[in-house]
Parts: structure tokens; C-alpha cells; sequence
């Protein structure tokens, strides 16, 4: 009997793990295919990824030979507004005007197309008047700012010059009080040639405003006779 048993508890037992075999086995097998799909799906991504990396060098190589181009288009249109800038200041320089226009053959396409040169003209001219005018505007503040450098350099020399005319003042003050206070006699003396100088300054202006009186005089009647 306990042999029967323990049989049966071995065959409990085998079954049990013929059963967790079994569960291995299928784990191992899901495994496996999931293993395969990550595998071909990482194979899919890489060529997916040296796809996208061709496209990118090609694309790469198309922006550069855009770059360039466009490069080469905005010297291109920078000669041609530079050109028609030129014809619109010296239209005597264009070999077209020396020409008639030609026609259409229809006032209207006439008028439009004129109207679009005009147009043209207009705008380009306007440009060159707001850069004048900025210039101008640049040369009056550097002026001005010249002006006004000069102006207080000059008032500073005007005041260095006032003070050097009150200390000079002050020094001649100085020694004529020394003058004074050492010979008496030399500051009369000093003082009456003053007022002969004033005096026939006074008689020198008189005298020459008689003359410039008489003179009109004689003047007004020749004009008066004539």
C-alpha cells in the first residue's frame, strides 16, 4: 500500500512536470517567434533607416545646389535693379530709347505698359530720395554737432580770455598803485596825456564828420542840377 502510494505520488509528480515542460516549451516557442518579429522588424528599421539616410544625403545635396542658386539669382537681380536704377537716372545712356517704341497695336496695352514704366521710374526715384535724404539728415547732425564743438570751444577761449584780461587788469592796477604811491608827479602826467589824446580824438571825429557832411551836401546838389 505505501508503495501504491508513493507510485502514485511519482506519477503526480511526473505528470506535473511533464506539464511544466509542456508550458516551457510553448514559452520557449513564443519566445522564439517574438524573437523573429523584433529581429524583422529591426532589420525593417534599418533599411528603413539607410533609406532615410540616401534620402537625406540627396536632399542635402539639392538644398546646396538651391543655396547656390538662389545665391547666384540675388546677384543676378541685384545687377538688374542696379542697371535699371542707371537707366532710370541716364535714360540718354539706354540704347532702347534710342529707338521708337514699339506698339502693340491696342491704345490700352500701350497705356498699361507705360504706366508700368512709369511706375518703375516713380519707386526707383523715391528710393534715391530717401537715401539722399537720410544722408542729409546724417551731414546736418554732424554739422550741428561741429557747430556747437566750435561754439563752446570758442566760449571757453572767451573766458579764459576774461580772465586773463582781470588778472592783467589786476597786475596793472597793481602797478599803478605802485606808480602812484612812488611818483605822484608821473601819474599827472600820465593822466593829462590821456586827456590829450581823447580831445583830438573828439576834434578828429568832428572834423571828419563836417567833411562827410559837407561832401553829401555837394553831392545831393550836383544830383539836384543834373
Amino acid at each position: 500500500d505505501a508503495l501504491d502510494e508513493e507510485c502514485e505520488e511519482l506519477r503526480g509528480q511526473l505528470v506535473e512536470s511533464e506539464e511544466r515542460q509542456l508550458d516551457l516549451h510553448n514559452q520557449l516557442q513564443q519566445t522564439t517567434e517574438d524573437k523573429e518579429q523584433v529581429q524583422a522588424q529591426f532589420a525593417e528599421q534599418q533599411d528603413l533607416c539607410l533609406e532615410l539616410q540616401k534620402e537625406k544625403r540627396t536632399l542635402e545635396t539639392y538644398t546646396c545646389e538651391l543655396k547656390s542658386s538662389v545665391a547666384e539669382l540675388k546677384e543676378y537681380v541685384t545687377a538688374l535693379r542696379e542697371r535699371e536704377r542707371l537707366l532710370v537716372a541716364f535714360p540718354e545712356l539706354s540704347p532702347v530709347t534710342l529707338d521708337q517704341p514699339k506698339s502693340t497695336g491696342s491704345v490700352l496695352l500701350d497705356m498699361e505698359q507705360q504706366l508700368q514704366a512709369n511706375s518703375i521710374r516713380t519707386k526707383i526715384l523715391e528710393q534715391e530720395n530717401s537715401t539722399l535724404y537720410s544722408s542729409l539728415l546724417k551731414l546736418k547732425h554732424r554739422a550741428q554737432n561741429k557747430q556747437s564743438s566750435s561754439a563752446a570751444e570758442l566760449e571757453h577761449d572767451n573766458r579764459a580770455r576774461e580772465a586773463s584780461g582781470v588778472e592783467s587788469g589786476l597786475l596793472s592796477a597793481g602797478s599803478e598803485d605802485r606808480v602812484s604811491t612812488a611818483s605822484p608827479s608821473s601819474l599827472q602826467l600820465h593822466l593829462q596825456t590821456l586827456r590829450l589824446n581823447t580831445d583830438a580824438a573828439k576834434s578828429h571825429a568832428k572834423t571828419r564828420r563836417a567833411f562827410l557832411l559837407s561832401r553829401s551836401r555837394s553831392s545831393n546838389q550836383r544830383k539836384y542840377n543834373k
